[in-house]
């Protein structure tokens, strides 16, 4: 279950990470503005995984914006599927890997108490565009937290289309979804198109039935 969001220093809206690991999914409400991840028993986010160090990486806030960096962890720390060795910026929908376990960065606007509608809506899509995006989580909706979302070769081959119309819907998709091009990131653009559909509740596991 989503946790109550909780004020952090100063009364801000702390920030959110959903957790993935062996057991499944969690989340983790971020509260003041220093918060370290490990294994330790002083870790503020402490996780049950043997490949994470006891302090492992470090998450800042600075004025409305979170920094993630390795704290000289043995196995690294991946960002968007890049290991870091600097302090780099958190948005919405952003994924690092610490060990086996896989953290996704959910600002405060998309935290909210179970049940209630989230405050982004869900845009109308086209038959067309919903089965774009049915392809594109696909791995995501299969199970496993640590596959990307499709590629556009794959979702163009399941759905007997080529690359450029795919391609064309995404940026449609990219669009509804208000999916902005980030230059240090342009690369993860699908993957966070799908972490903003999955979050606003767009799919669900029953969607990739046939």
């Amino acid at each position: 279950m989503r946790p109550t969001p909780r004020l952090g220093i100063g009364g801000r809206m702390g920030a959110t990470l959903e957790i993935w690991d062996s057991r499944g999914r969690d989340y983790r409400t971020l509260v003041g503005d220093v918060v370290i991840v490990g294994s330790g028993p002083d870790a503020d986010v402490v996780l049950d995984d043997q490949t994470v160090s006891r302090v492992h990486a470090r998450l800042e806030r600075a004025g409305d914006t979170w920094l993630v960096l390795d704290w000289g962890s043995t196995n690294g720390t991946l960002w968007n599927g890049r290991r870091i060795t600097t302090a780099h910026r958190l948005r919405r929908g952003n994924e690092i890997v610490v060990g086996r376990t896989k953290l996704v960065f959910l600002d405060s606007a998309s935290t909210g108490k179970p049940g209630t509608a989230p405050l982004d809506p869900i845009p109308p899509l086209t038959r067309v565009e919903r089965e774009v995006l049915v392809e594109l989580c696909r791995p995501i909706l299969s199970g496993s937290p640590f596959t990307p979302a499709a590629s556009v070769k794959t979702i163009a081959n399941r759905r007997g289309v080529g690359r450029g119309a795919v391609e064309a819907i995404l940026l449609n998709l990219y669009e509804k979804f208000r999916i902005f091009r980030h230059p240090d990131d342009e690369h993860d653009r699908r993957t966070r198109l799908a972490n903003e559909a999955l979050q606003r509740g767009a799919l669900g596991p029953d969607d990739l039935k046939e």
